[in-house]
């Protein structure tokens, strides 16, 4: 017959009910993944957070060390307010103790608990549960 399509002709795309289907399914899969993920970016932001404290703290840790005192004019750790990603770094040095601070500069970005983490020259970490 002239005017028939053989049947391997017709089907060379997709049907629109196959296609929603798939984009069903990724839609699924994404409100099962997207809390997850951003769980695991609150907890990067705390690492992040707990990592430049304890860099500050080996700086201060080698001027007490060299100096006797942490507060010595050689080895000044920088300006005592910065921000670095999610956390405003916050720093009181005396010539006999330290004590670090990092604060989440808006809410919801890190777990509950980790909004204020802390670290002085006898390695008191506060809170626990968020070292």
């Amino acid at each position: 017959m002239p005017g028939s399509v053989s049947p391997s002709a017709r089907q060379r795309g997709f049907t629109l009910i196959e296609l929603m289907v798939c984009v069903g399914i990724l839609a699924v899969l994404a409100a099962l993944t997207y809390p997850r993920y951003s769980q695991h970016l609150a907890t990067a932001r705390v690492t992040e957070a707990r990592a430049a404290l304890g860099d500050i703290a080996s700086q201060l840790e080698r001027c007490y060390s060299r100096y006797l005192r942490y507060d010595a004019p050689q080895c000044e750790p920088g300006t005592t307010d910065v921000e670095r990603g999610s956390y405003r770094l916050q720093r009181d040095i005396k010539a006999g103790h330290y004590r670090l601070t990092a604060t989440a500069i808006a809410d919801g970005t890190v777990p509950a608990g980790c909004t204020l983490l802390s670290l002085d020259q006898a390695g008191l970490r506060v809170p626990d549960e968020c070292w």
